[in-house]
């Protein structure tokens, strides 16, 4: 919709070729590296694979491999409701958590991203 942005996300293999690409409409969610507020907009597991969230209308967790761009978790699109970007736990389980308004209150839960099924 009018003032959504949109975000591009190429990837490049060692030859320089495009890869992957995604262009997807939303809110980004990225993580902060430190106190400083630098962030990254995509996270990496011990695979190779590139994470992004987004939120907003078109919400959800994209996986970004030498296959190609895969929106891997839906998220449900509220005004009240916020998402982190992916974490990488050691075991390379990524989580992101969501937090909703429930009854006045807001509830924060993790819900796992599902691994792309093609790397």
């Amino acid at each position: 919709g009018p003032g959504v942005p949109t975000y591009h996300f190429l990837g490049f293999d060692q030859s320089g070729a495009t890869v992957v690409s995604l262009d997807v409409s939303g809110y980004l969610q990225p993580n902060d590296v430190d106190y400083v507020y630098h962030q990254q907009p995509l996270v990496f597991a011990p695979d190779g694979a590139g994470y992004v969230t987004v939120t907003g209308p078109n919400g959800g967790v994209w996986a970004l491999t030498a296959s190609g761009a895969t929106k891997v978790l839906d998220l449900a699109y509220s005004q009240t409701s916020t998402a982190s970007a992916v974490v990488i736990a050691p075991d390379g389980t990524g989580y992101v958590t969501v937090s909703e308004l429930v009854g006045g209150q807001y509830v924060t839960t993790a819900k796992v991203v599902p691994a792309p099924t093609v790397i």
